[in-house]
């Protein structure tokens, strides 16, 4: 009888970090056995790798048993850095850097610090965005090492040597000015597509400098360089004043860094920089013109407000016609068109270094349309006058209207019941007069206000006729008599001698508003 063993198979395994950055390396280290078989054939158990990829290992035991373990190692895109800035910086004056980071992967982090040079530099301010900004120190150069790391730890550097120069004396004898001047030529208030021309003038006092002129690469708006100039243009200046012109487009801006032998030879090279913004007023109108508005409304003064509360003066028309102010009444009803025109002045571009926007010059226009809407028309119908101490006199008003507003403005009566409806029911008093008043509001928002004054008349009792009226005995007989209110009447039979015969009295109460009445007696007799 033969006894068979069977043996456990080896575990591999492969340790090691898998992944790393481009141009570097990583160790692959295999376990798990005696020997071990890669699969390019080598035979250590560890592997240096230098390329992306899926590497397998073939582990032997004592026991000449065998396993398999793979592994993928991923090569990650390194950073890449180019560290710009000008070359030479005025002790006491500033500069930006510019490590310039792409590729790898975000986000970053950036450092820089100095490696060599005999200056020196204060007021380093890291940005933490790949700039940063030093203030020269001590006269001399200084090297300046920038690096990157990305999310990955992968990094790249680069350097860049600043000289530090003494500029204070003597002092610069050359200048940079810039006066912002505007075109006109932007399409409406607010496109930013105007344009500016542009001229910096450079006076330098030796004959042979030569001067590099660098424009900006980080415009925005189009184009994105100005025209007329491009980056790092060589131009050789003598004595004498130089001008450079070129055009820009509104809000884009620009720098300009001339660079150049110093006056004093033994100074070295200076920089220095023209900034600036030139921008369009960009307006409205304040106050804010409401269209529609009704023909009731108060004049409105014109004016405009610069989104920048930049300084500049303005004009405008009503229909073509020079106003200061928009009079709805005035204008009357329709559609009317208000222009207003805004002429910049603000100016601040006369140094080095500017970076608030300059307009000076420039002129925006604004046109909007306003359509004035007819006032509805205020009336009081109802009676007038009225009898003392009449209750529930009724009055209205145009039909149609959104509200209606009723009010006794002044005199002996009152408003009975709802104030707001198209009618009004008003209680008169005893004597005198009172005024009626009425607001009525259109569909339009629009309002008119009118009043009546109404009289209140007392009791007049008036004959129609004088003249006596002879009746027979059993006779009926008519008296016609004139009214104003409603007050009861009496009327009385008398004889011939002048006495008074019994059940000879007449009452009756008489329309008001001197409307003519027939007291008729019919049940009594005359009697002689």
């Amino acid at each position: 009888m033969a006894t068979v063993t069977v043996n456990l198979l080896p575990t591999a395994t492969i340790g090691g970090t898998l992944s790393f950055c481009a141009g570097g390396s990583t160790t692959l280290t295999a376990g798990g056995g005696v020997s071990y078989l890669w699969d390019d054939a080598s035979t250590n158990p560890v592997r240096n790798i230098t390329a992306a990829g899926t590497y397998t290992v073939q582990v032997t035991d004592a026991n000449g048993c065998t396993d398999t373990e793979m592994a993928t190692v991923t090569v990650n895109a390194a950073p890449s850095a180019n560290l710009t800035s000008v070359n030479f910086v005025c002790i006491g004056t500033s500069i930006t850097l510019n490590g310039n980071p792409s590729g790898g992967t975000t986000p970053y982090s950036h450092a820089f610090a100095q490696t060599g040079g005999t200056g020196a530099y204060s007021g380093f301010v890291n940005n933490n965005d790949g700039t940063a900004s030093i203030t020269g120190s001590t006269a001399g150069s200084v090297t300046i090492r920038y690096t990157v790391t990305d999310a990955n730890g992968c990094t790249a550097t680069s350097e860049k040597t600043i000289t530090v120069v003494d500029c204070s004396a003597p002092a610069l004898t050359f200048n940079i000015t810039d006066p912002c001047s505007c075109n006109n030529d932007q399409t409406a208030n607010g496109a930013q597509d105007g344009s500016f021309n542009e001229t910096v003038t450079v006076s330098p006092t030796t004959a042979g400098q030569t001067w590099t002129v660098t424009a900006i690469n980080s415009l925005t708006g189009n184009p994105v360089l100005p025209t007329g100039i491009a980056v790092n243009d060589l131009l050789t200046f003598n004595a004498g004043v130089h001008k450079i012109t070129f055009k820009h487009y509104d809000d884009a801006g620009y720098t300009l860094s001339v660079e150049g032998p110093n006056p004093v030879g033994s100074m070295g090279n200076v920089t220095k920089s023209a900034s600036n913004i030139c921008r369009y007023p960009v307006v409205a109108f304040d106050p804010s013109l409401p269209s529609p508005i009704c023909e009731s409304a108060a004049p409105i003064t014109l004016g405009f407000t610069e989104a920048n509360s930049f300084s500049g003066s303005s004009s405008f028309t009503v229909d073509a016609i020079a106003e200061t102010q928009f009079d709805p009444s005035a204008q009357g009803v329709g559609a009317h068109t208000v222009a207003g025109t805004f002429t910049g002045t603000f100016v601040n571009n006369t140094s080095t270094n500017v970076a608030d926007p300059a307009f000076p010059g420039c002129v925006t226009s604004l046109s909007q349309s306003v359509t004035v809407n007819a006032a509805p028309v205020c009336s009081i119908t109802g009676p007038t006058p009225v009898c003392a101490n009449e209750q529930d006199v009724v009055y209205s008003a145009p039909a149609g209207m959104s509200a209606y507003s009723w009010s006794v403005i002044s005199g002996n009566a009152t408003i009975d019941g709802a104030a707001n409806m198209e009618m009004v029911t008003v209680d008169v008093g005893a004597s005198g007069n009172f005024m009626l008043g009425l607001t009525i509001t259109d569909i339009n928002g629009c309002n008119s206000t009118c009043s009546e004054t109404i009289p209140i008349e007392l009791v007049q009792l008036s004959l129609t006729s004088l003249n006596p009226i002879s009746v027979t005995c059993g006779d009926q007989f008519n008296v016609t008599i004139q009214v104003s209110n409603s007050s009861p009447i009496f009327l009385r039979c008398n004889t011939a001698s002048g006495g008074t015969k019994p059940n000879s009295n007449i009452s009756a109460t008489p329309p008001c508003k001197s409307a003519a009445w027939a007291a008729t007696r019919s049940s009594a007799t005359a009697m002689r």
